[in-house]
């Protein structure tokens, strides 16, 4: 599934660089190859996925924080991906990008959360030169069963939070 949503983003990278007329071959291109609602705009290509497991849909480049998006999303991030799955296995997944300043609070907003959502939490933090990182893992009995929040500064005055979260 990640080598298809990656397949139609370098497709959408391509589409976007040649214009309105390659964007339309691309969209018809990917819904030959079973990849359903394409499309591709300037900055952002959407498509929807039917597999014997469920529906997948995404987003990529840009759009709004999905209304059932099970994990809280404070204020003055930018959205870069969205996914769903439902199915045999529901499952999302959410990048957003904020001001740097904001990593230590982010950490701790999505720490408490899944301390408060009942998720037994791992954490590891990794330090480089200019890059600070922080994984926490957890998992519980519940629905959402697992979470993977990996909270990043890049290093160039963004703090990146990519969130997973998922059943079985």
């Amino acid at each position: 599934m990640r080598r298809m949503i990656m397949a139609v983003a370098a497709l959408a990278v391509v589409a976007g660089a040649c214009g309105a007329a390659t964007e339309e071959i691309a969209e018809q291109l990917a819904e030959q190859g079973g990849i359903t609602d394409v499309e591709i705009d300037d900055d952002q290509v959407s498509f929807n996925v039917e597999t014997d497991e469920g529906e997948v849909s995404a987003v990529i480049g840009g759009g709004d924080v999905p209304a059932d998006f099970p994990a809280p999303v404070p204020d003055g991030g930018n959205v870069t991906f969205s996914a769903s799955q439902s199915g045999s296995d529901n499952s999302s997944m959410l990048a957003l990008e904020y001001p740097e300043d904001q990593f230590d609070s982010l950490v701790s907003t999505y720490e408490n959360w899944l301390a408060d959502e009942g998720f037994e939490v791992q954490r590891t933090e990794t330090t480089s030169e200019d890059v600070r990182s922080v994984l926490l893992f957890g998992t519980r009995s519940g629905t959402p069963s697992n979470a993977f929040i990996n909270i990043a500064e890049d290093g160039s005055g963004n703090a990146l939070v990519n969130i997973q979260l998922g059943d079985g």
